[in-house]
């Protein structure tokens, strides 16, 4: 019983060390631009963070966000680091695992209303916001007035993730991990019913 739940912990921290990697790659060194500035650029930071929030929780998803978000700021300086996105980061791995814990719910719907909860409280909200104190409010511009301005590239950042991730919900390795993560749900659930029928017993008898 030790040894498989130091293997079960040894597991999960090797995903998230990996994942958290990735996420440091892609929030540092991989983006598509589509014009000069940063601003205009594809981000794939979701992919990871969503991958750890869907198969390992939302802790994992959180520690992947958050990690990768400040370890990628510190390798690769791009100037002072700010909380709230930080907080923004770490929640893109969360509301993907809280949500995938409904386990009726349609994956495929499960992951678009993620990202449809992310692009709201994290790119629109959290994001935005934390971007428009550094770069919007010396300026005198209007905060609804710069996140008009970001939306649009938001929006197609957000649904090319989407796409990217329900490409891969249709991979079989990870196919197979959700199999896995549904049989496990279901083996403790028939554990927990075999208990509760045996305790019935007893007190009846």
């Amino acid at each position: 019983m030790f040894k498989k739940t130091m293997l079960k912990n040894t597991l999960f921290i090797t995903r998230v060390a990996l994942l958290t990697s990735l996420c440091i790659v892609t929030n540092s060194l991989i983006d598509f631009r589509l014009g000069p500035s940063a601003a205009n650029a594809i981000s794939f930071t979701y992919i990871p963070c969503f991958i750890a929030g869907i198969m390992l929780g939302p802790i994992a998803g959180g520690l992947v966000g958050f990690l990768g978000d400040f370890l990628g700021n510190v390798i690769v300086f791009k100037g002072t680091y700010m909380p709230l996105i930080g907080l923004a980061s770490t929640l893109t791995g969360v509301i993907p695992g809280i949500i995938f814990k409904f386990k009726r719910a349609n994956p495929t719907f499960k992951i678009v209303i993620s990202f449809f909860l992310c692009l709201v409280i994290c790119t629109s909200g959290l994001n935005s916001y934390s971007l428009w104190l550094i770069i919007g409010a010396p300026k005198g511009v209007p905060f609804w007035t710069f996140l008009i301005g970001r939306l649009p590239m938001q929006f197609i950042n957000i649904f090319v993730n989407c796409i990217i991730m329900l490409a891969l919900l249709r991979a079989r390795f990870f196919a197979e991990m959700l199999g896995e993560k549904r049989k496990s749900a279901s083996k403790k659930a028939a554990a927990v019913q075999t208990v509760s029928d045996n305790a019935e017993q007893i007190t009846t008898i």
